[in-house]
């Protein structure tokens, strides 16, 4: 079984993903994290150098690489991979729906590593519009998750796939 956690840049899917992951004892992954780990590059480095086409591209290749393994993982996808809108016995997509207004309080501590809030943080409302224009994509996950506690995201995460595995049983 695979669970995809999907988001704006700084909703927690990382930290919400690692604690979900050790609770029910998947393996866990973050798209970005594998990208540098397997390149030896920084996410910022590798756009800086071949641009955010080519990130786009492998990015989306190391989620198919992930997806096609045969254990089971919690998968936190980079801010700009999109669910396809299929949840299933194997695959779980998960909206990490964090209110902007916190979102927005991560993001100057988030800036340092992530290359395209660098590029945005001074232009609060192009942020702004970036999250409005991809909000609608996000939505496609079959399950969301609004919370502002990330403790209780984990919880309401539990729940979704306890209630999803008990009927699969």
């Amino acid at each position: 079984m695979k669970i995809i956690l999907y988001g704006f840049m700084a909703s927690g899917k990382t930290t919400i993903g690692k604690a979900f992951a050790k609770r029910i004892g998947f393996k866990f992954y973050d798209t970005d994290k594998t990208i540098e780990k397997r390149l030896k590059i920084s996410v910022y480095d590798f756009i800086k150098t071949y641009g955010i086409k080519k990130f786009r591209y492998t990015e989306k290749r190391i989620l198919n690489e992930l997806l096609n393994m045969n254990d089971n993982l919690v998968i936190s996808c980079g801010g700009g991979i999109f669910p396809k809108g299929k949840t299933n016995k194997d695959i779980i997509e998960v909206f990490i729906d964090t209110p902007y207004e916190i979102i927005s309080k991560r993001f100057r501590k988030a800036s340092k590593t992530r290359p395209i809030l660098r590029k945005l943080i001074n232009s609060p409302n192009s942020i702004k519009r970036l999250y409005n224009k991809r909000l609608n994509f996000y939505k496609k996950a079959r399950y969301s998750i609004n919370e502002k506690d990330l403790k209780k995201s984990v919880t309401k995460l539990i729940d979704i796939y306890e209630k999803l595995t008990d009927k699969n049983k």
